[in-house]
This record gives C-alpha cells, structure tokens and sequence, in this order.
C-alpha cells in the first residue's frame, strides 16, 4: 500500500466518506460489526488497486474500477448498489488520481474541499417519505417471513393433506445441495 499519509490516500478516504450509500452500509453494520474498519480497509484496498494496475490516468478503466469497488460492497457490506452513485464516485477516485498523479496539489485540495457532506438523517427521511420500509422495518419483515416459512400449519379438516416429517427423504448431491423429495404420495387424515 501507498503511504497512508498520502494525498491520494486522504481524497480517497474524503469521497468515500462523502458517499451516502457505503456511509448507510457502516452505520446500519451492513458489513457486521467491523463495518467502520471494513470502510477504512477499502480506502488501502482502492488505493492498492491503482498502484497494482496503472500508472497514468487511462490505464484503469472506470467500470474496471466500478466493478472492483461493487464487489467489495456486495462481497464485504452485503449491498448491492442500484443507484449511480457507484458511477459518480469512480469517476471522482480516477479524477482525482489525475491530479494527484500530476502534482496538481491546489485543484486536488479545491476538489476535496467541494465535497458534500452525508447526512443520513436526511436520507432516512426521504426513505420514510417515499414510503420505502425503514432498516428496521425491513428487518421485521424478514422476521415474520421467515417464521411464516418456518411454520406448520394444521388443521381438522379431513379434507387437507397433511404431511409427517418420515413422509421425506433428503440426499445431498456431490455438489452440497440437498435435494428433498417425498417418499409417497400424502396421506388423508
């Protein structure tokens, strides 16, 4: 890795913490426990990634870049990324890779200080608006639809078909999944 005091090492850092997507995955934990440590990680890693792979400017494509960096998020922060912000924030790490690369200290230190600050406050409250569920109401909802899957249903009516658990057979492939099939037709109770 570069020297972490490194100007292209701070703007990294600077657009990464300016990015509301990667800021709402380690503030929720999306990456577990260690989110704040993953994000901190991908600034070496997006770092390393330019010294691995080019010299100049054109030497990494931005949906190279793009595509490194949405692995990471989906790989380390379990996200997947819908929006264009992965998009504006490639086209911001090669800019200012640019002018680092070049010397240009004065519009590198101009492009770092115009960055937008994130306020997740504000975009939880547009999620809230939008009527889309809120972190913990997605995490209610995938509560109870897994209870639902996970439950039994039974019932008196002689007109259902009820299953026991000795009516399926499970056999696991060579490839670690397992098949489960039923031994016989159901039975009416």
């Amino acid at each position: 890795m570069m020297d972490n005091s490194s100007q292209f090492y701070i703007a990294i850092q600077g657009i990464l913490k300016s990015w509301t997507a990667l800021q709402l995955a380690v503030s929720h934990g999306f990456g577990g426990s260690e989110s704040a440590e993953k994000a901190q990680w991908m600034v070496g890693v997006i770092e390393d990634y330019f010294r691995n792979n080019g010299k100049a400017r054109y030497d990494i494509e931005d949906w190279e870049l793009g595509e490194f960096i949405s692995q990471i998020m989906n790989e380390e922060f379990n996200t997947v990324l819908e929006d264009d912000s992965l998009s504006l924030v490639v086209k911001e790490i090669v800019t200012v890779y640019d002018l680092w690369s070049r010397n240009k200290t004065n519009e590198l230190n101009a492009r770092l200080q115009s960055l937008p600050q994130v306020n997740l406050s504000e975009s939880v409250s547009q999620c809230e608006k939008s009527g889309m569920p809120t972190v913990e109401e997605q995490e209610v909802i995938s509560s109870l639809s897994n209870s639902m899957n996970n439950a039994s249903v039974t019932s008196n009516s002689s007109n259902l078909m009820n299953y026991d658990e000795g009516d399926s057979k499970s056999k696991e492939d060579d490839d670690g999944w397992t098949t489960v099939t039923t031994r016989s037709r159901a039975r009416r109770k």
